[in-house]
């Protein structure tokens, strides 16, 4: 009988403990996992690192590093083949010429200054094109043999599109390449251009 006492309090000690666990906080657990996951999280990848993965992407083309001082490397593609003809510029309404070469300034390191071409139909720039230049009929081989420009009426109606480009762009400045032609046409084919600072 004393041992079937004895067990009889065992057992009912045993389930009385039960409900003690069973009322555990649950939102304390829950805030113990939560601040675990944080602390690995942020001890993973701390804020250090995660400056240095961002400083490591933007060394790859940041053209707001680059300089635009001198003579700048301009990119630019337009509707047709205009690489033969002379660029002249016009004033933003696109009614008359502010701005053209003479025969002699058509030269750029002792050759004629026609535009380089590009990966993708690009070009770059030897004669200084910006958003108002357009194209005259003449070529660069013509017009460096007058003697002097035309008039400024002839050379409007030589104007054979006022709107010529479908894209500008400006790399900073042309000293800061190597090998200018090459290093262009990487950053034409990793899809980086447009990232440089855009002219149209």
């Amino acid at each position: 009988m004393m041992r079937y006492l004895v067990l009889l309090a065992v057992l009912f000690t045993g389930f009385s403990c039960s409900p003690k666990k069973a009322t555990k906080d649950p939102s304390k657990n829950d805030t113990t996992v939560t601040d675990s996951i944080m602390d690995e999280t942020t001890s993973s990848v701390p804020a250090s690192d995660t400056n240095k993965i961002d400083t490591t992407l933007a060394t790859e083309w940041d053209p707001g590093e680059v300089s635009y001082e001198g003579e700048q490397a301009i990119v630019y593609k337009t509707k047709k083949d205009f690489s033969n003809n002379v660029p002249v510029k016009m004033n933003e309404e696109k009614t008359k010429i502010v701005a053209y070469p003479s025969p002699k300034d058509l030269f750029y390191k002792d050759k004629l200054a026609y535009p380089v071409p590009l990966k993708n139909g690009y070009l770059l720039d030897n004669r200084g094109v910006g958003k108002n230049s357009v194209f005259i009929e003449m070529s660069y081989e013509a017009y460096s043999k007058l003697d002097q420009a035309p008039l400024l009426n002839d050379m409007m109606k030589m104007i054979v599109d006022k709107d010529p480009f479908l894209e500008i762009y400006s790399l900073g400045a042309r000293a800061r390449f190597k090998d200018e032609v090459k290093e262009i046409n990487e950053i034409i084919e990793r899809g980086a251009l447009k990232k440089s600072r855009r002219i149209k």
